[in-house]
């Protein structure tokens, strides 16, 4: 296999992704429980990288990822502290990110329960008329496949639908150890020294396997 090197924290979110450790360590520290019959063993899951929903005033933008579980379904952003959004305080989303992801929570939770419901909800609120529109094409798309391929056992849950920050740690660019809040997200920190190797000027290699996180 060729390797594959990437820049900052894009890169590293499809090196997280690509790497099964990782996201069992991800899954576990955001509540989804092992399996018992294999304490290293995560149930079956779906990712979706950047997952785009259009990025005009009439669709719902894209998160950096979303993780399915059979009991859970994360929206997830991504960041590393040498990010411009790496303040005094912490790690900060803008007012806009965290709206988006409490709007894909709130249609998410429709469409399991009703689909139509969902797509009406979302064309009223976002002014759109039509049956054709990519905004709705890509939504159904994504949450069909979650919901059809590993949602059944999440229907009854209240709090299946959560969202997740993921923070890549540079201890040596740390503003704020204890990273604020941020409303409606669960803060999730990866230290940069067990991630992806660094070749220079923070190139990662992507394709590059890790030690268990575990």
């Amino acid at each position: 296999m060729a390797e594959i090197i990437g820049y900052g924290e894009d890169a590293l979110t499809i090196w997280a992704l690509l790497n099964e450790d990782v996201i069992k360590m991800i899954l576990v520290k955001a509540g989804v429980k092992k399996n018992k019959s294999h304490d290293r063993q995560i149930p079956k899951m779906k990712i979706f990288y950047r997952p785009s929903f259009g990025r005009n005033e009439k669709c719902l933008g894209e998160c950096d990822a979303i993780i399915g579980t059979d009991t859970k379904i994360f929206f997830v952003e991504c960041k590393w502290t040498k990010s411009k959004e790496n303040t005094s305080l912490g790690i900060k989303l803008d007012k806009g990110q965290i709206e988006r992801n409490k709007m894909l929570i709130k249609y998410s939770k429709m469409y399991f329960e009703n689909p139509e419901d969902a797509k009406k909800q979302i064309m009223s609120d976002k002014g759109i008329k039509g049956e054709k529109t990519q905004l709705w094409d890509s939504f159904n798309y994504v949450l069909s496949k979650l919901k059809n391929d590993i949602g059944r056992v999440a229907l009854q849950k209240q709090d299946t639908f959560r969202s997740l920050l993921v923070v890549f740690t540079d201890k040596s660019n740390i503003k704020n150890k204890k990273t604020n809040p941020v409303d409606g997200f669960t803060t999730i920190h990866i230290d940069l020294a067990r991630a992806a190797k660094m070749h220079k000027s923070n190139f990662y290699a992507i394709s590059e396997s890790v030690n268990s996180f575990l």
